[in-house]
């Protein structure tokens, strides 16, 4: 995380980012809403700000979510969106959205433009999301800075294939122009992973406590996160992995891929919880104290090979 948050700090790159959800279509015109509210006197600001976001409000090119409520806070220069409505071309973990607020912060260097805070509030999330967000006329730069999410709870928004608790911490610097990303990394500490009972792949998990759980990913091409690295576990740990790779990422979640290899290695007493690692592991020889894997396929069903 280190490294991260270095480069968050002296980072002079321009980042640019093609947003997720609702906010891809409101940020870039945020300089000017904010330049209208100084003539709010004369109009109704609130209709005129809501016309303009539900004309440009986009999360895919089929869905066009609409804003009911728009409020503007004059004397901390801020906007916030809620009541949305999704038709049935959204996809359905968008309609846990609840609020987006967009506060002005100032001028930004890099890009040269406009500094917001970003803070999107998701049903059952604590806290809200946030993190800062430049915009100019070149692009745009994400800040992600010691961000807390409970990930039960992203994962059931997510509606991921997958039961865990713990809490995730992410801290990124993410750029590159608004029709795409040129270069982005975020790191992702989960302490206290707990991963409950559940069936994965015909056989019964049992449950796991991983205490050290570290994932550094990257994102430099369109619809591809690199996985600079993953940890889960330590030597301590029932189970201790060691990955790389790549994940594909099509617009439904359930429909992720995975090219992912690396090493693992599980202790006694989950070779003994679980029969089936024995029978996967016959035959099979360590490498300086780890079996080697690889993964590829659907996140749903992927498959997976002890080399």
């Amino acid at each position: 995380m280190n490294k991260v948050k270095k480069d968050i700090e002296q980072s002079n790159e321009v980042i640019n980012y093609n947003l997720p959800g609702p906010v891809k279509k409101i940020l870039p015109i945020a300089g000017l809403i904010f330049l209208l509210i100084g003539f709010g006197g004369n109009i109704d600001m609130a209709s005129t700000v809501q016309k303009l976001t539900n004309d440009n409000l986009k999360i895919s090119r089929s869905c066009h979510p609409k804003v009911s409520s728009t409020e503007l806070e004059y004397l901390s220069l801020g906007l916030n969106l809620s009541q949305f409505k999704f038709d049935d071309k959204c996809p359905a973990y968008i309609s846990s959205l609840e609020n987006i607020y967009i506060g002005f912060r100032g001028i930004s260097f890099s890009p040269l433009g406009v500094r917001l805070k970003i803070i999107i509030k998701l049903e059952k999330v604590d806290p809200p999301i946030a993190f800062n967000f430049s915009a100019g006329t070149s692009g745009f730069k994400i800040v992600i800075d010691n961000q807390q999410v409970e990930l039960k709870n992203l994962i059931k928004i997510a509606d991921a294939p997958i039961k865990a608790k713990g809490t995730l911490t992410a801290d990124g610097l993410i750029s590159g122009k608004y029709s795409k990303i040129n270069n982005g990394t975020v790191e992702l500490n989960i302490n206290q992973l707990q991963l409950s009972e559940q069936e994965i792949q015909g056989f019964i998990l049992p449950p796991l406590l991983l205490k050290e759980n570290v994932i550094n990913i990257g994102f430099s091409k369109k619809n591809i996160i690199k996985v600079n690295s993953l940890k889960l576990g330590s030597k301590g740990d029932v189970a201790e992995i060691l990955a790389q790779g790549e994940i594909k990422t099509p617009q439904s979640l359930r429909s992720l891929t995975l090219d992912i290899e690396g090493k693992f290695n599980f202790t006694d007493e989950l070779n003994k919880s679980i029969p089936l690692i024995g029978l996967m592991l016959n035959g099979k020889k360590k490498s300086q104290g780890y079996y080697q894997f690889e993964m590829k396929g659907g996140v749903n069903k992927p498959q997976f090979k002890v080399k």
